[in-house]
Protein backbone atom coordinates (compact mmCIF):
# COMPACT_ATOMS: atom_id res chain seq x y z
CA UNK A 1 0.00 0.00 0.00
CA UNK A 2 3.06 2.16 0.70
CA UNK A 3 3.94 2.26 -3.19
CA UNK A 4 0.43 3.12 -3.96
CA UNK A 5 0.37 6.00 -1.83
CA UNK A 6 3.65 7.47 -2.93
CA UNK A 7 2.54 6.75 -6.51
CA UNK A 8 -1.01 8.63 -6.39
CA UNK A 9 1.23 11.53 -4.46
CA UNK A 10 3.97 11.60 -7.06
CA UNK A 11 0.86 12.46 -9.60
CA UNK A 12 -0.95 15.20 -7.24
CA UNK A 13 2.57 16.66 -6.39
CA UNK A 14 4.06 16.49 -10.02
CA UNK A 15 4.14 20.35 -11.04
CA UNK A 16 4.17 18.52 -14.60
CA UNK A 17 0.34 18.15 -16.19
CA UNK A 18 -0.17 14.37 -16.61
CA UNK A 19 -1.79 13.40 -19.64
CA UNK A 20 -3.56 9.96 -19.49
CA UNK A 21 -4.30 7.78 -22.87
CA UNK A 22 -6.54 5.11 -22.13
CA UNK A 23 -7.62 2.47 -24.64
CA UNK A 24 -9.37 -0.70 -23.15
CA UNK A 25 -10.37 -0.97 -19.49
CA UNK A 26 -9.61 0.57 -16.59
CA UNK A 27 -10.84 -0.35 -13.79
CA UNK A 28 -10.64 -0.10 -10.17
CA UNK A 29 -7.41 0.84 -9.57
CA UNK A 30 -7.20 2.29 -13.53
CA UNK A 31 -10.24 4.59 -12.91
CA UNK A 32 -8.48 5.79 -9.51
CA UNK A 33 -5.25 6.52 -11.45
CA UNK A 34 -7.21 8.84 -14.04
CA UNK A 35 -8.87 11.15 -11.38
CA UNK A 36 -5.35 12.00 -10.53
CA UNK A 37 -4.28 13.15 -14.17
CA UNK A 38 -4.83 16.54 -14.94
CA UNK A 39 -5.83 15.29 -18.83
CA UNK A 40 -7.84 12.07 -19.35
CA UNK A 41 -8.27 10.94 -23.15
CA UNK A 42 -10.18 7.59 -23.60
CA UNK A 43 -10.58 5.79 -26.85
CA UNK A 44 -13.72 5.29 -28.14
CA UNK A 45 -12.98 0.91 -26.64
CA UNK A 46 -12.02 2.40 -23.05
CA UNK A 47 -14.23 1.03 -20.12
CA UNK A 48 -13.90 2.83 -16.56
CA UNK A 49 -15.38 1.11 -13.15
CA UNK A 50 -14.94 0.87 -9.68
CA UNK A 51 -15.58 -2.53 -8.77
CA UNK A 52 -13.54 -2.44 -5.30
CA UNK A 53 -17.02 -2.65 -3.60
CA UNK A 54 -17.78 -6.16 -5.31
CA UNK A 55 -14.39 -7.10 -3.42
CA UNK A 56 -15.28 -6.33 -0.14
CA UNK A 57 -12.68 -3.03 -0.62
CA UNK A 58 -12.86 0.48 -1.08
CA UNK A 59 -11.67 2.65 -4.06
CA UNK A 60 -10.31 4.84 -1.33
CA UNK A 61 -8.14 7.19 -3.59
CA UNK A 62 -11.57 7.44 -5.66
CA UNK A 63 -13.30 8.41 -2.33
CA UNK A 64 -10.99 11.16 -2.34
CA UNK A 65 -11.52 12.55 -5.63
CA UNK A 66 -14.23 11.58 -7.45
CA UNK A 67 -16.72 13.89 -5.59
CA UNK A 68 -15.22 16.76 -6.63
CA UNK A 69 -15.38 15.56 -10.63
CA UNK A 70 -18.62 14.37 -10.38
CA UNK A 71 -20.86 15.25 -7.65
CA UNK A 72 -21.00 13.75 -3.97
CA UNK A 73 -24.41 11.76 -4.94
CA UNK A 74 -22.85 10.18 -8.16
CA UNK A 75 -19.97 9.69 -6.75
CA UNK A 76 -21.10 7.52 -4.12
CA UNK A 77 -23.67 5.95 -6.67
CA UNK A 78 -20.35 4.85 -8.89
CA UNK A 79 -18.50 3.81 -6.06
CA UNK A 80 -21.34 1.85 -3.73
CA UNK A 81 -22.77 0.32 -7.02
CA UNK A 82 -19.79 -0.50 -9.25
CA UNK A 83 -20.65 -1.28 -12.18
CA UNK A 84 -18.82 -0.34 -15.82
CA UNK A 85 -18.71 3.16 -17.50
CA UNK A 86 -17.89 3.32 -21.27
CA UNK A 87 -15.80 6.23 -22.22
CA UNK A 88 -18.85 8.86 -24.00
CA UNK A 89 -20.42 8.27 -20.31
CA UNK A 90 -17.03 8.93 -18.88
CA UNK A 91 -16.84 11.92 -20.18
CA UNK A 92 -20.12 13.22 -19.55
CA UNK A 93 -19.62 12.65 -16.21
CA UNK A 94 -16.50 14.92 -16.10
CA UNK A 95 -13.87 12.32 -15.41
CA UNK A 96 -12.93 11.73 -19.16
CA UNK A 97 -11.45 15.13 -21.17
CA UNK A 98 -12.43 13.61 -25.13
CA UNK A 99 -12.93 10.45 -26.59
CA UNK A 100 -11.37 9.49 -29.53
CA UNK A 101 -10.98 7.08 -32.22
CA UNK A 102 -9.11 3.96 -31.13
CA UNK A 103 -6.37 4.92 -34.05
CA UNK A 104 -6.17 8.60 -33.32
CA UNK A 105 -6.21 8.07 -29.29
CA UNK A 106 -1.97 9.03 -29.08
CA UNK A 107 -2.30 11.50 -31.66
CA UNK A 108 -5.50 13.41 -29.64
CA UNK A 109 -3.38 13.34 -26.23
CA UNK A 110 -0.19 14.54 -27.98
CA UNK A 111 -1.82 17.07 -29.80
CA UNK A 112 -2.72 18.24 -26.22
CA UNK A 113 0.58 17.84 -25.46
CA UNK A 114 1.86 20.13 -27.72
CA UNK A 115 -1.08 22.83 -26.89
CA UNK A 116 0.17 22.70 -22.75
CA UNK A 117 3.85 23.13 -24.26
CA UNK A 118 3.24 26.29 -26.06
CA UNK A 119 2.03 28.35 -22.92
CA UNK A 120 4.10 29.56 -19.92
CA UNK A 121 5.30 27.13 -17.70
CA UNK A 122 5.35 28.84 -14.63
CA UNK A 123 1.97 29.69 -15.34
CA UNK A 124 1.29 25.51 -16.44
CA UNK A 125 2.68 24.41 -12.89
CA UNK A 126 0.82 27.38 -10.58
CA UNK A 127 -2.48 25.91 -12.54
CA UNK A 128 -1.70 22.79 -11.44
CA UNK A 129 -0.30 23.05 -7.92
CA UNK A 130 -3.40 25.70 -6.98
CA UNK A 131 -5.64 23.67 -8.01
CA UNK A 132 -4.44 20.30 -5.73
CA UNK A 133 -3.25 22.25 -2.96
CA UNK A 134 -6.73 21.27 -0.82
CA UNK A 135 -6.41 17.66 -1.80
CA UNK A 136 -4.89 15.26 0.78
CA UNK A 137 -4.60 16.71 4.22
CA UNK A 138 -7.02 15.28 6.77
CA UNK A 139 -9.33 13.53 4.09
CA UNK A 140 -6.08 12.21 2.84
CA UNK A 141 -4.83 10.42 6.00
CA UNK A 142 -8.21 9.48 6.91
CA UNK A 143 -8.80 7.06 3.87
CA UNK A 144 -5.50 6.04 4.39
CA UNK A 145 -5.65 4.74 8.05
CA UNK A 146 -9.28 3.52 7.33
CA UNK A 147 -7.91 1.09 5.16
CA UNK A 148 -5.64 -0.58 7.62
CA UNK A 149 -9.21 -2.59 8.91
CA UNK A 150 -9.28 -3.88 5.64
CA UNK A 151 -6.44 -6.01 5.68
CA UNK A 152 -7.79 -7.85 8.64
CA UNK A 153 -11.51 -8.19 7.61
CA UNK A 154 -13.32 -10.74 7.37
CA UNK A 155 -14.91 -9.40 3.94
CA UNK A 156 -11.56 -9.50 2.42
CA UNK A 157 -10.53 -12.93 3.88
CA UNK A 158 -14.36 -13.92 2.39
CA UNK A 159 -13.55 -12.35 -1.18
CA UNK A 160 -10.05 -14.41 -1.35
CA UNK A 161 -11.46 -17.28 -0.47
CA UNK A 162 -14.12 -16.84 -3.04
CA UNK A 163 -11.49 -15.47 -5.53
CA UNK A 164 -9.57 -18.91 -5.24
CA UNK A 165 -12.43 -20.99 -5.34
CA UNK A 166 -13.93 -18.77 -8.46
CA UNK A 167 -17.45 -18.10 -6.83
CA UNK A 168 -18.90 -15.09 -5.95
CA UNK A 169 -18.26 -13.78 -2.66
CA UNK A 170 -20.53 -14.29 0.50
CA UNK A 171 -20.89 -10.82 2.06
CA UNK A 172 -22.99 -10.66 5.48
CA UNK A 173 -22.63 -6.68 5.88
Amino acid sequence: MNEAIKSFRRLEESKKPIIAALNGFAVGGGTEVTLYCDIVIASEKAIFGFTETGLGLVPAFAILRLHQTVGRQKAEELIMAGGMIKAKEAMRLGFVNNVAPQDNLMDAAFAVANKIKEKGALAIETTKTSKNRKLGGDGFTYMIDALSMFFDSEELKEDMAAFLEKRKPNFRG
